[in-house]
């Protein structure tokens, strides 16, 4: 019963994704121009030089790697908040959270590993141009992990984008699935 709801929710946030990415139009009022590249989430993998994707084991496999939440210990959350450049507003605030929902039966060669896990990334990006012009892009990233074996993992994510800025026409939405 569990699975079948997990596989319901899961099917209905990335058909609400590909839904909303059918209503967003870059020639109906929003900007044709891409969003700002976002910083990535957390400090180990930036201490890493952004080599996070595959030694990640916290709740920034939301971000890095989707199919690695399956191989997480337990339930896990983080915040980051960075100010880009120093002495302006310009700053980047992310919270995560990786969810096991089922785990596997502990083995001596193995161990457990997560069968199903769920997380979420909302980032924020916030700009102040000369205390005039604000600027703010949303992102809403959420993943699912599937693990049938130890050694063989899936993972899927999809993100929501909303950009707003003082600036008329610079306004925009978006969709996209990992």
């Amino acid at each position: 019963m569990t699975r079948k709801i997990l596989i319901m929710v899961t099917a209905a946030i990335f058909a609400a994704g590909l839904i909303a990415a059918g209503f967003t139009d870059a020639g109906a009022g929003y900007s044709q121009g891409g969003a700002f590249k976002s910083t990535d989430y957390g400090a180990r993998a930036w201490g890493m030089g952004g080599a996070g994707v595959a030694g990640i084991n916290d709740e920034g496999a939301v971000y890095w790697n989707p199919a690695m939440m399956a191989l997480l210990p337990s339930h896990t959350a983080g915040a980051s908040y960075i100010n880009l450049v120093k002495g302006t507003t310009a700053r980047q605030s992310q919270v995560a959270y990786a969810h096991v929902l089922e785990k596997s039966e502990r083995d001596d060669v193995r161990g457990v590993v997560a069968r199903h896990a769920i997380g979420a990334l909302y980032t924020n990006l916030s700009l102040d141009i000369q205390g005039r012009t604000g600027y703010s892009e949303n992102t809403l990233r959420v993943a699912y992990a599937f693990t049938p074996d130890y050694f063989i993992s899936f993972g899927l994510a999809g993100d929501v984008f909303m950009s707003s800025a003082d600036v008329e026409g610079f306004d925009a939405a978006g969709t996209s699935v990992d």
